[in-house]
């Protein structure tokens, strides 16, 4: 799918479905924004928060994203009958911020059939 196409997807729209029977979700909250670039101190930090969502940096996608993460789900061989549960990804350079900080790190999240995932500082 183009990257166009993945833009209208709307927040929590599925994004793929994968022949493991589980579909990758669209979270806003994680996307990058032009804004992200605008913010600093205080003000970025709390944009970056647990609350209003870790940011993904303007290198990632939507397209990127769909295909890492389910590259990942398969490598993980995660299925529409695994359990709930997590994965972190340490990647080699920063993939976007959390609490204003730049983090290496990406959190996979299985839940009801569907997955996402964001970046993480811990």
């Amino acid at each position: 799918m183009a990257e166009s196409d993945y833009r209208t997807v709307p927040n929590g729209g599925v994004l793929a479905t994968l022949n493991n029977g589980l579909v990758i979700v669209r979270r806003w909250k994680h996307e990058w924004t032009p804004m992200v670039e605008t913010l600093a101190g205080e003000v970025f930090t709390r944009y970056t928060d647990r609350k209003s969502g870790s940011k993904f940096n303007r290198q990632w996608t939507l397209s990127r994203y769909v295909d890492w993460l389910q590259d990942q789900v398969e490598a993980l061989d995660w299925t529409d009958q695994s359990s709930p549960q997590d994965h972190t990804v340490e990647m080699n350079q920063p993939v976007g911020y959390s609490k204003g900080e730049p983090v290496t790190k990406i959190r996979i999240e299985l839940s009801s059939r569907s997955v996402h995932a964001y970046p993480v500082k811990e």
